[in-house]
């Protein structure tokens, strides 16, 4: 049954397309948060697994959070008003701001690059940009373009994690 339902079209078609709601509480949200937690993830610029910043009782006191790579007063001042188009599922990462570091308008090529350069080792990147499902330059990417390819990244790391499941097999 997994073969015949979880195809190639599943997980590079509709997958992304269940990923395009901004629902909180929606089933690919879940796949994926899943995912990072089986996957061993740090939230994004700080060494704090997901799953105890998703865990209340882990005992773990931290400032990270579910936030947007494009801020909300940036996608504003591109005239995105909506709600619902700024809080898409794939604008969110999980992530803690250094301190001083959280950007409160600006567009993400003019704070990304600072902040991955200063707290993302070199030695992590490929696993920390996979994991967190950030196309390489997406910070110069326009914001529906950055969606549409997020949505896909994300899939392909759901996708890791469930053949991680499914085979036993280490990802």
């Amino acid at each position: 049954m997994i073969g015949t339902q979880l195809t190639n079209d599943f997980w590079e078609v509709t997958m992304p397309d269940l990923l395009a709601t901004s629902a909180g509480y929606s089933p690919s949200l879940f796949a994926y948060h899943a995912a990072l937690v089986l996957l061993d993830a740090d939230v994004l610029f700080a060494p704090v697994k997901v799953g105890d910043a998703l865990d209340p009782t882990s005992g773990q006191r931290s400032a990270a959070d579910r936030d947007h790579l494009f801020r909300r007063k940036h996608l504003e001042s591109l005239g995105i008003k909506s709600v619902s188009r700024r809080n898409q599922l794939a604008n969110y990462v999980f992530v803690e701001w250094p301190t001083g570091g959280k950007p409160a308008h600006e567009a993400p090529a003019e704070y990304f690059p600072k902040l991955w350069e200063a707290h993302v080792p070199a030695d992590q990147r490929d696993r920390v940009r996979f994991l967190h499902a950030l196309p390489e330059g997406w910070e110069q990417l326009e914001y529906e373009e950055f969606l549409e390819r997020r949505r896909k990244h994300i899939a392909l790391v759901i996708r890791t994690a469930f053949d991680k499941l499914r085979t036993g097999a280490a990802a």
